[in-house]
């Protein structure tokens, strides 16, 4: 069972490492919750919340992707829900206008391996400062955060 976790663990920080470029050449990532404020701070991701609301994840964080223009003129946000399977790392993406489906696959990877990353003690959780922030600039790099 450890040996399976450890090639898990490999294999979410290689996804980190190696889609980052491709999201930061036109998002910015941020990150939020509880869900009740991603709601009140962006209303369109109620559509999709409502339909999740009893397996919505409640201990990992909602990924926010925003495009680089200031201010944002598109915005994915990206839910983790478990399903009926019991895999806690299913992605919900709601956004602002409609997205090819390589790009919702590319952050819905991204994210996943994020989220398995904080179960699994690699990444401190967002709660604690800014060392999540440094944490993942040191997996990929600032351009991914900054504008």
């Amino acid at each position: 069972m450890e040996e399976q976790f450890r090639e898990a663990r490999v294999r979410a920080k290689s996804a980190i490492q190696s889609k980052w470029k491709a999201i930061a050449d036109v998002r910015t990532l941020g990150w939020g919750g509880p869900i009740e404020s991603i709601e009140a701070a962006f209303p369109f991701v109620r559509t999709s919340t409502s339909k999740l609301r009893d397996v919505l994840s409640h201990h990992l964080p909602v990924l926010i992707f925003q495009s680089r223009e200031s201010p944002p003129q598109k915005m994915e946000i990206v839910l983790a829900y478990r399903d009926s399977a019991g895999n806690p790392y299913r992605t919900r993406v709601a956004a602002t206008s409609e997205v090819p489906n390589a790009h919702v696959l590319l952050l819905s990877e991204f994210a996943q391996a994020v989220w398995f990353s904080l179960d699994q003690q690699m990444l401190p959780p967002p709660g604690e400062g800014r060392a999540f922030e440094e944490a993942l600039i040191g997996l990929t790099g600032k351009a991914l955060l900054e504008l």
